[in-house]
This record gives structure tokens, sequence and C-alpha cells, in this order.
């Protein structure tokens, strides 16, 4: 596999990741009209998180996070924390599948079973792994402005539906809402962004990990603040809270004479396209840790059987979309955080301490 990327091509890896599914799963929901508010200050607490990140590889040059556990907590300890951080990546494809089998069904031909929209992406996923991180720097240099394009695009033309009263008054419920809603968006997506840690090992300079992630979050996240905040303006808070597939509730509104009567359709696609990336690195990582816990020379050649397995544990997630809402806003923040912000910083204390006491 080739692992080689341009510092170009990991942005435009991480700007797209982070759009990824937030189209659908729209940041922030429990702060409702204040979402904007809580992707500003989930952004702002990430800022320190990244420099963890980046200095945690920036200290072991040419390795990922899989290698460094084992450096840092010696092969026992070290193979603990790999099954724990690659179960977390495993559960997440199983997210994202499920995401997925929900976003087609929900806007799509409903006849054709959501399991099967599942492993539908699944099956692009294995070609992710089999391209490898360069091919998939390699599509999204070209997708980038592309997707960009076509999910700003049709806002503008929404323009005379939008009011500025349904976003007022600003923080009329207190900080907590915005706390949690910040919470929220730092579990998904900024923080997944930890899984590059074990996918980046290999940019042409590692010192860059830490511009890289934080401007491309960055990006990312200002992309998302502008079709948030447009959102808000245009359903107003409470619907924005209970909708599923937010982004297409709103854009449903949009007829522009006959060609655009159904431009969902359009963003749909973008939408395949971005999860296409994100899942592909979720699995790739996936991969990657149980190669490294089991010592196999070719983990690809298992990568159908975990898809299925992935498939199955996304299928059990929950029951339905009302659920899938609840599991986002209530379920995922401190699952998610334990694994992409609380155990990086355990490996990131126990690291400087190694590095300290073997320098004297």
């Amino acid at each position: 596999m080739n692992n080689k990327i341009t510092d170009k091509q990991a942005l435009t890896i991480v700007i797209l990741f982070t759009i990824g599914t937030s189209i659908s799963n729209t940041p922030g929901r429990i702060a409702k009209e204040n979402a904007w508010i809580s992707i500003i200050l989930a952004f702002i607490i990430f800022i320190p998180i990244a420099l963890m990140y980046s200095r945690i590889l920036e200290k072991f040059p040419g390795k990922n996070a899989f290698e460094i556990c084992d450096i840092v907590f010696g092969k026992f300890f070290g193979k603990v924390f790999n099954i724990i951080f690659t179960f977390h990546f495993f559960v997440t494809v199983a997210a994202l599948l499920r995401n997925l089998g929900d976003f087609i069904y929900g806007v799509g031909p409903q006849e054709t079973p959501m399991e099967v929209n599942m492993i539908f992406l699944g099956l692009l996923g294995i070609l992710g792994l089999y391209g490898g991180i360069n091919i998939l720097g390699r599509w999204s240099i070209i997708m980038f402005p592309i997707i960009l394009f076509i999910l700003l695009i049709p806002f503008p033309f929404l323009i005379p539906q939008m009011k500025i009263d349904r976003i007022l008054p600003v923080m009329y419920n207190g900080m907590s809402p915005v706390i949690k809603g910040a919470l929220s968006t730092l579990s998904f997506p900024i923080t997944q962004s930890f899984v590059f840690s074990m996918v980046f090992e290999n940019i042409q300079d590692a010192k860059s990990f830490k511009n890289i992630i934080l401007k491309g979050v960055l990006i990312g996240m200002l992309v998302l603040l502008i079709v948030v905040f447009c959102i808000l303006l245009i359903i107003g808070g409470e619907t924005y809270l209970n909708s599923y597939l937010t982004t297409f509730v709103t854009l449903r509104r949009l007829t522009i004479g006959k060609l655009f009567e159904r431009v969902e359709i359009i963003i749909l696609q973008t939408f395949v396209y971005t999860i296409f990336l994100k899942f592909s690195i979720m699995f790739i990582a996936t991969m990657k840790g149980i190669g490294y816990i089991f010592n196999l020379k070719n983990y690809k050649a298992i990568s159908l059987i975990i898809i299925f397995l992935a498939a199955s544990v996304g299928y059990i997630l929950y029951s339905n979309s009302m659920e899938g809402i609840e599991f986002i806003i209530n379920v995922w923040p401190p699952y998610a955080l334990t694994f992409q912000v609380v155990l990086p910083f355990i490996l990131w204390i126990i690291s400087e301490i190694k590095i300290k006491s073997s320098l004297g």
C-alpha cells in the first residue's frame, strides 16, 4: 500500500473527512438556534487537543499511534491500548455504515433494503483500503472544489426564506445547551481526526501534521458553520433539533424553475462522496489495527469479513431514526471523547514522562 501523500493531499482529506457525515447529522443540534456558537466553541477547545495529537507523532517520527503505544507502554499494555483503539475504530465504521444506510433509505428509493446500502458502502471501503491513502489523497484533490461548490451553492437561492429572528435571542437558555452542543461537536466530527495519527505517519514532513490537522478541521468546520447558520435561519432551532437528515429537510425547500426541483439528489451524491472518504479512512485504521495486533502480513484478506461484522453491529446500534438522534446526542459524545481525547491524553502524558526520563 502506498502511504506517501503530500501535505496538500492530506489537508484536503482532513477537510472532507470533517465535513463527512455532518452534512446529514448536523453538529451541535442540542443547542438548537445556538448550534453555530457550539461549533465555534468546539473548535476553540480542539486547538490544544490537536497540539497534543501532533506532539505524540512529532516525538516518534515515522511511527503511527499503534506503534507508539507499544513504545510507550511496552508490549502488553501497548497491545491493550491498541485493542481498545481498534475496537473504537471498528465501532465507528459500524456507525458510519448505519448512518449511510439511514441516509439513503431516508432520501432515496426505499425499495432497497438498508442492509444493501450498508454493504455497498462497505465494499467501496474495501476499494479504499486496497487503493491506499495515496489514492484517497489524489481523489480528494479532485473532488474537494466540486463538493464545496455543490454543498454551498444552493443556500444563496434560499436567502428569501432566511429570517434572523429564528436564531434570536442568543443563548436564551444559558450556556449549558451551548456547552453540550460543543462537546457533541467535539466528539463528532472534530476529535475523530485522531484517526489520522494511525494513517498519516508517512506524510512528507511529520512536523506539518499539526498544521494539516488544525487547518483541515478549521476549513471543514467553517464550511459546516456556514451550512448550519443558513439552516438555522431557514428552519429555526426546534426543527433543527428534531429533524433527521436536517440538510435535506432544508434543501427540499429550494425550487429554481424545474432544473433544481430535486436539488437534494445532487447533495445526496456529495454526501456519498464525503462519507466514502471518511469511511475509508476509518476502515484503513481498523484494518491496520487488526493487522498490527495479530501480526498479520496480509490483513486486507479478511476485510470482507470485517465489513459484514461491522454492518451487523451497525444494524443493531439503534432501532429507528429518532433513536439515532438520541444516540448521537446522548450516547456518542461521552463514549467517543473517552477514546478520542482521554486515552490519547494518557498516551501523551506517559510519552512525555518516558522521554524526559530517558534524557536523564
